[in-house]
């Protein structure tokens, strides 16, 4: 099945399913696959993105840290105990162990 949201006021996507159809419809009325996709997607917008170079992270030994986030002491996250029935438990309890 598939979805169309509007994404502007003449642009449409295509959400889930196979893409196929929707090229075929294209194709049927003649018109370009570039109009009914999004600019984010042009080889432009991808030169643009990648044209500004990133730079690598110095060594560790030479980062600056402040001695208060070195002494702060990581703790991992507090976990609840998840709503729903408790587990079966399916053991049997041997001859020799109490009820």
């Amino acid at each position: 099945m598939l979805y169309v949201r509007a994404s502007t006021e003449h642009l449409h996507t295509v959400i889930d399913g196979t893409k196929s159809h929707a090229v075929a419809a294209i194709r049927y009325r003649n018109k370009h696959r570039e109009d009914y996709c999004s600019a984010y997607y042009s080889n432009k917008n991808f030169q643009d993105t990648y044209a500004i170079p990133i730079e690598p992270l110095p060594c560790e030994s030479t980062w600056n840290i402040p001695s208060e986030i070195l002494e702060e002491e990581l703790l991992p996250p507090i976990t609840r105990k998840q709503p729903g029935r408790p587990p079966i438990n399916d053991r049997k309890k041997g001859c020799n162990e109490g009820k």
